[in-house]
Order: C-alpha cells, then sequence, then structure tokens
C-alpha cells in the first residue's frame, strides 16, 4: 500500500466515523444539550457537514455536557449555567 492509499483510507475511515456520530448527535444529542434545537428540523442537515469534519470535538463536547449534566439541571448551552455561592449572598 502506497502513500496515497493509505491517506484515502485513512480519510474514509474518519469520514465514516464522523457519519456515526454526526446521526447520533443531530438525532438524540443536539435535543438533549440545547433546549432551543429542539423542533429545528431544517437546520439539522446543514450541520453535517460540520459535524463529519469535527466529530472528535462534538463527540468531546457532548460528552463532557451530558456527565456534567446528569446529577442537576440541563445545561442548555455550551456552558454550565452560573450558580450564586453561599458566600456571595
Amino acid at each position: 500500500m502506497d502513500i496515497a492509499q493509505a491517506i484515502i483510507m485513512a480519510l474514509q475511515v474518519w469520514g465514516i466515523i464522523g457519519a456515526v456520530v454526526a446521526s447520533a448527535f443531530l438525532t438524540v444529542g443536539i435535543d438533549r444539550i440545547d433546549e432551543d434545537a429542539r423542533g429545528a428540523y431544517v437546520l439539522r442537515p446543514l450541520l453535517i457537514p460540520g459535524v463529519l469534519r469535527i466529530w472528535p470535538l462534538v463527540r468531546w463536547r457532548w460528552c463532557r455536557i451530558e456527565t456534567q449534566a446528569a446529577p442537576g439541571p440541563r445545561v442548555t448551552g455550551p456552558y454550565a449555567p452560573a450558580t450564586a455561592s453561599p458566600s456571595s449572598r
């Protein structure tokens, strides 16, 4: 196998994994991490090319937000909601 075939195979694997992540994220995940995206079905096909390219970042952020949101309230954006500390009252 020469270098060109190895590069093409790596891009195909990247694309296949990206397609799996994109389909899971755009059908299930986006509703769970962003309440404003609920019902926005026209927007989702537009996100497919971006998710295919940066799927490791999408998966990392999705897992990070889901684990932060598990014990407490749902996270609705890229940052957890600010809570007032008892000492600031």
